[in-house]
């Protein structure tokens, strides 16, 4: 008898490519721009760098970005956002021989319904390896414990039909942590139909002085209708004085700074 304990290494960076100890993909993000009725065809491509021969299943799954910008999965096609629908591939099931590199064509096919396309849509293609299963000696008394790796790596589908140009983001609310000093909380929300790259900071004026400080810099993409609540950190060089503080968020060249301000005092 043989018990089997399974590790399951999950990818989902959003990289040119992902590199995990026995699987190299490319890309991982994967971006349509389909309009009403017309199909769009792009290439994965799976190279197994190993001497063994993988397997992997592949499938498909709506997903989200929460607001502290971890992911929530769900079954594939039960979210409004979900293109998984339209999701065609050229396989369900990948062998890739040792050193050799599988392509998987990944179908969008835009539906006819002039709604679908008001905002963007997404998904996530999974791929999994599949373990074979050996047969066990029965007369074995003996537990043997072995440890297989699961390898799941998950691709970006994102779906923004070429009409959507006009992103729109908004700075909601800038809070003081209760328990750290220096380090407040930064709301925002994404009210426009296409996803947005982010970049946060404080940017701080000592109000006698006019002495100015920033803040790191931090990056973040934001969907259609999501919140992000991001943690920003006032830098250790700032001398103690009272400021004018504004938590400021970049979200597009084409559009204008949206920002907090907040009067504070640095006492420490």
């Amino acid at each position: 008898m043989s018990r089997y304990i399974f590790i399951i290494i999950l990818f989902l960076l959003g990289y040119t490519a992902v590199q995990a100890q026995r699987i190299n993909v490319f890309p991982t993000t994967v971006s349509y721009n389909v309009s009403r009725g017309s199909v769009q065809n792009q290439t994965i491509y799976i190279t197994n760098p190993t001497t063994t021969k993988q397997v992997f299943q592949l499938n498909v799954a709506d997903w989200i970005r929460n607001e502290d910008g971890s992911h929530t999965y769900f079954e594939a096609n039960s979210q409004p956002f979900s293109c998984a629908n339209w999701v065609k591939l050229s396989t369900n099931l990948v062998d890739v021989e040792p050193g050799k590199t599988a392509e998987v064509v990944v179908t969008m096919q835009g539906s006819d319904k002039p709604e679908d396309f008001e905002r963007m849509k997404w998904a996530m293609l999974f791929l999994q390896s599949v373990i074979e299963k050996k047969g066990e000696d029965a007369n074995n008394q003996k537990v043997n414990t072995q440890i297989r790796e699961v390898i799941r790596v998950g691709v970006h589908l994102y779906q923004t039909p070429a009409i959507l140009t006009q992103d729109a983001a908004q700075a909601t609310a800038l809070e003081a942590d209760s328990a750290e000093l220096d380090t407040y909380w930064f709301k925002v929300a994404n009210i426009g139909k296409t996803m947005v790259s982010c970049k946060a900071y404080l940017d701080l004026t000592e109000t006698s002085t006019g002495q100015q400080y920033r803040s790191e810099i931090t990056e973040f993409p934001m969907f259609p209708a999501g919140n992000r609540r991001v943690k920003l950190v006032i830098p250790n060089n700032v001398p103690k004085g009272k400021y004018s503080m504004l938590a400021i968020l970049d979200y597009s060249e084409n559009a204008s700074l949206e920002a907090v301000e907040k009067n504070i005092e640095i006492v420490n």
